[in-house]
């Protein structure tokens, strides 16, 4: 196979404060280079209204009041922001493992707090002191990392739940978890209150957090895919690790955000490669 640039976003619910960079890993593997980091863009810009944004990318419904910032302050003085989504019990929050883990089962903040906003302005940061009263706040009180999560930017063990300290204001939707098996095909919808941008697509993260955005994608594949034939996923013996790493990443599911046009769909590009049919 040819060289070709591989790109994958990772599909938790993350987003980075200004302060802090994004976690990225490049590398080359099976006649492929590559970077992964987590981190997602829109197509056009997700910034503010005032300031240009495209309003598809609005989450003012009530479906959106579980979607939940999360702020982790650490020892030495750091802090991290995070999103994440209310459970059915109301006191327990899904997240990604990177947003409070390095890996290994632990979790490291000193500190974590659950915003939850249940207004109709999609401008509000809830981040800012100013609009405290616009927000409604749950300390966090244990955290549950699973303990298969290495702390590498692929890993589809890059799960944790967050429990607060007291249940969610009423007015933020609880979810249930998927119980289906294969998501290939499966389309979905990702909110969080992460990095935004000023034109979206190649333009990147560069714009602050602290505002809800979401957006519309499908699962094209996994990683893990009999179709790749083990690519991906299987061990190379010198090295004891798959395409990414060492994480297990057989159900790594992969989605591009790409602009709808062929020359630019990265998993169908992907797919050719295989020279594989149908819908991949």
């Amino acid at each position: 196979m040819k060289t070709k640039n591989l790109v994958l976003l990772a599909l938790a619910c993350v987003s980075v404060p200004m302060a802090a960079q994004a976690k990225v890993i490049s590398g080359s593997a099976n006649g492929m280079t590559w970077e992964a980091q987590s981190r997602i863009v829109g197509v056009t810009s997700t910034a503010t209204i005032a300031g240009g944004g495209n309003p598809i990318y609005g989450a003012t419904a009530a479906k959106y009041k579980g979607t939940v910032g999360l702020l982790m302050t650490y020892a030495n003085g750091d802090a991290f922001v995070c999103s994440g989504s209310l459970m059915a019990d109301r006191k327990s929050i899904l997240t990604a493992g990177h947003c409070v883990s390095d890996g290994a089962g632990t979790a490291n903040p000193v500190s974590t707090k659950a915003f939850f906003y249940g207004g109709t302005d999609q401008d509000v940061n809830i981040y800012d002191p100013a609009n405290a009263g616009l927000v409604t706040t749950r300390d966090v009180t244990n955290y549950f990392v699973n303990s298969n999560y290495t702390g590498e930017v692929i890993d589809q063990n890059d799960i944790a739940v967050l429990r607060l300290s007291d249940f969610a204001p009423t007015f933020a939707t609880a979810y249930d978890l998927f119980a289906g098996n294969d998501l290939t095909g499966t389309g979905f919808n990702t909110a969080g209150y992460g990095a935004r941008s000023n034109g979206g697509g190649n333009v990147g993260a560069n714009l602050g957090t602290g505002r809800l955005r979401q957006g519309d994608n499908r699962y094209d594949f996994r990683l893990g895919d009999s179709d790749f034939d083990g690519f991906f996923t299987d061990i190379d013996p010198n090295t004891g690790e798959n395409f990414f790493g060492r994480a297990d990443i057989r159900f790594s599911y992969l989605s591009d955000f790409d602009n709808g046009f062929a020359p630019n769909d990265a998993s169908c590009l992907l797919g050719a490669n295989f020279n594989l049919g149908g819908s991949k």
